[in-house]
């Protein structure tokens, strides 16, 4: 980057370039064809004119993505109802533009979606890890954990009937930011995908599920938009997806933050478990 102004390094790949009293997020890629696809993402969006993303700026650089600095704004909350709505209700609208763009036929820039490969390839990781975080979480919890990701990937129905559409991909909270005015904004778009709107629905439930204390009827009747949802496909929050996950996370902490993230994940796994049961009964006894 050989910009004039400033630059504050934020992540290793991502600064914030202040210049002639304005702020922008610069993010430098490995290699160009994940700042392409976003770059043709935030095209499309642009011209059926989806109101709730960060516009980009051209850059010398084809690596690089530039866009404005937005301040005062927070990471969405999922413990607060009319949040979870705002960020659900944009997912929604995210999917539907699939009525007038053709997702699909974009080219090469777009990997498939498949959560069933995705969630199979995570179980294999986190049974290879097994003995490791045994250390911390006990051998009975572990294998608790397994037995239900193997279960739930074994009663898991993965009939597509929707029509494929573009997928954010990474629906951490973090990644929505909400104004002071109440405007809510979809960011990064590295990990987005073509696929099936349900599977990304089913990864925002697994997020809000813990703020809920897995209270799945509690979800529905909340959220009127997850009733349309397949009942077959809502066997899918059985799958300890988070927990897996964040296990997984323990090895690219931080020395100096590993205990206390250790610990922390130790509580809210028991706590998770704990609620597994009735999560498990409450899915299947949907009518």
């Amino acid at each position: 980057m050989n910009q004039s102004g400033t630059f504050r390094r934020i992540k290793p790949n991502v600064w914030q370039w202040t210049i002639n009293g304005h702020n922008y997020s610069i993010k430098r890629y490995a290699n160009k064809t994940t700042a392409d696809k976003i770059r043709i993402i935030h095209q499309q969006l642009k011209k059926v004119k989806f109101p709730n993303i960060l516009p980009v700026i051209a850059s010398d650089d084809p690596a690089t993505i530039v866009q404005p600095w937005v301040s005062n704004v927070h990471s969405a909350k999922f413990s607060r109802v009319e949040e979870r709505t705002k960020t659900l209700e944009l997912l929604y609208q995210l999917h539907a533009t699939n009525n007038d763009i053709n997702w699909s036929e974009l080219g090469v820039f777009f990997p498939q979606y498949n959560l069933q490969l995705k969630w199979h390839d995570r179980l294999l990781k986190f049974q290879a890890k097994r003995e490791q975080i045994a250390k911390f979480l006990g051998a009975p919890a572990v294998d608790q954990l397994i037995i239900y990701a193997e279960q739930a990937l074994k009663s898991m129905k993965f009939v597509k009937n929707s029509k494929p559409t573009i997928l954010h991909g990474d629906v951490v909270h973090h990644n929505f930011l909400m104004t002071e005015q109440g405007k809510l904004y979809l960011i990064d778009f590295d990990l987005a995908a073509v696929g099936h709107a349900e599977d990304e629905i089913i990864m925002w439930m697994h997020r809000v599920l813990p703020h809920v204390d897995y209270n799945l009827p509690k979800l529905l009747e909340e959220q009127p938009l997850l009733r349309g949802l397949p009942k077959e496909r809502l066997l899918a929050v059985r799958y300890p997806n988070e927990l897996l996950r964040e296990w997984l996370y323990v090895d690219v902490i931080a020395t100096q933050r590993k205990k206390a993230f250790i610990e922390e994940l130790v509580a809210f796994t028991h706590v998770a478990l704990s609620s597994w049961p009735k999560l498990w009964y409450d899915s299947g006894s949907l009518k």
